[in-house]
């Protein structure tokens, strides 16, 4: 497994030599610790350590373009001394800084700047050079005009503990973040499959087949799978590109089993898909049942890529108030409209003149074809007799 590599730039005046070893101090401390757990090492970028001697403009050029933006933290530490003007800041810590001010801002990955004052009294007096001490102050006044929060410390002995605290707490946040990503990511797909797998499973003992399904734009279907196949819509296809349809069938031609299947295929590309049940909403209930729904699986509106409303007919009561409802309250997110399609029902609720504001374009889910018929059997014989076997 290939180790991770943060490059983590110090930039300080001379007073704060001792600073920048503790640094050094820390970053081995962590490698062998969370580095290890965690497969990451911080390596550090210091112009005494990683600039050779060469010629620029002056040497903060030559340090600039040795160094360059390569990096994923920026430590600046600072005391009493402001350090040597450069040709483009008051100080080559601040050019350094204004450096790492502009990635953090303009770079897609960025930076993470971490700023520590001493705050520590000096020893003597006569340490002190006052307008040195100026610049230090209204260079910490600049950092927080920018919205930076920075670090005062005591002495060295703080910095160490702080640091040391810091870094460990941003390595942490970032992998136990991943960890927890990843186990929300694995605990909602299972939860998906089940809903697929109940969608599919007719008996409680009996093996979970799930065979491609067919959908045309027309109803028609020959024993031939490739006759009509320019009006075959490629379910890889809707998932890349959802758009509003509906999508018709008759009673047990499988539409929940695929509207729960394409939830889980979008799921496992990224894609956020939500079900809902139009048997079991209500129209003004709608928006609860979303903020529920997204709750349960920890996501916001905006990460919804498609919507799809199963269970939905005409003879339905309050079955076209569900559908404009939806369609206004989430006016940008295409809807897919499972609708069955039962002839030996007819009609109850009077309609009101309802007008919904989508254009649904139609699609068909196919009967099975003999051959796919023939790969259900199959699949089913060759689970039935693993399931045997295993209770066996």
């Amino acid at each position: 497994m290939n180790v991770k590599i943060y490059k983590c730039f110090i930039a300080s005046p001379s007073d704060t030599k001792k600073e920048r070893e503790i640094c050094e101090k820390v970053f081995t401390e962590i490698n062998r610790n969370l580095g290890n757990i965690y497969n990451f090492r911080i390596e550090s970028l210091r112009w005494e350590n990683d600039v050779r001697p060469s010629f620029g403009t002056e040497g903060q050029d030559v340090i600039n373009k040795q160094i360059g933006n390569d990096y994923e933290l920026f430590i600046g530490i600072m005391y009493k001394m402001f350090g040597t003007p450069t040709f483009n800041a008051g100080s080559g810590t601040e050019e350094e800084f204004n450096n790492a001010y502009d990635k953090y801002n303009n770079s897609i990955n960025g930076v993470e700047i971490m700023f520590y004052f001493n705050d520590k009294a000096p020893d003597s007096l006569s340490d002190i050079n006052i307008m040195e001490l100026d610049k230090v102050n209204s260079f910490k006044a600049k950092v927080s005009a920018l919205g930076g929060l920075y670090c005062k410390y005591d002495g060295c002995d703080d910095f160490e503990d702080k640091l040391r605290q810091h870094i460990n707490k941003y390595f942490k946040d970032k992998y136990m973040k991943k960890e927890t990503n990843s186990m929300d990511i694995n605990s909602i797909r299972i939860l998906l499959k089940k809903r697929l797998d109940d969608a599919l499973c007719m008996f409680d003992d009996q093996p979970i087949i799930w065979e491609e399904r067919i959908l045309s734009k027309t109803n028609e279907i020959s024993q031939n799978p490739d006759d009509n196949n320019e009006n075959y819509v490629k379910i890889n296809e809707l998932i890349n590109n959802p758009q509003s349809y509906v999508i018709s069938a008759p009673p047990r031609f499988g539409l929940t089993c695929l509207a729960h299947y394409l939830i889980l295929a979008a799921w496992d590309k990224n894609k956020l898909w939500i079900y809902l049940d139009s048997k079991n909403e209500k129209s003004h209930k709608i928006q609860k049942s979303m903020e529920k729904e997204l709750k349960n699986i920890k996501k916001n509106i905006s990460d919804v890529e498609c919507i799809i409303l199963d269970s939905w007919n005409t003879h339905e009561n309050d079955s076209l108030k569900k559908l404009k409802n939806i369609s206004e309250l989430y006016s940008k997110i295409p809807i897919i409209v499972m609708q069955t399609i039962d002839d030996s029902k007819f009609i109850t609720e009077k309609h009101e003149s309802i007008k919904i504001s989508r254009n649904f374009t139609q699609l068909h889910l196919l009967a099975m074809t003999r051959r796919q018929m023939r790969n259900v059997v199959s699949k089913y014989n060759i689970k039935k007799k693993l399931l045997m076997k295993m209770h066996c």
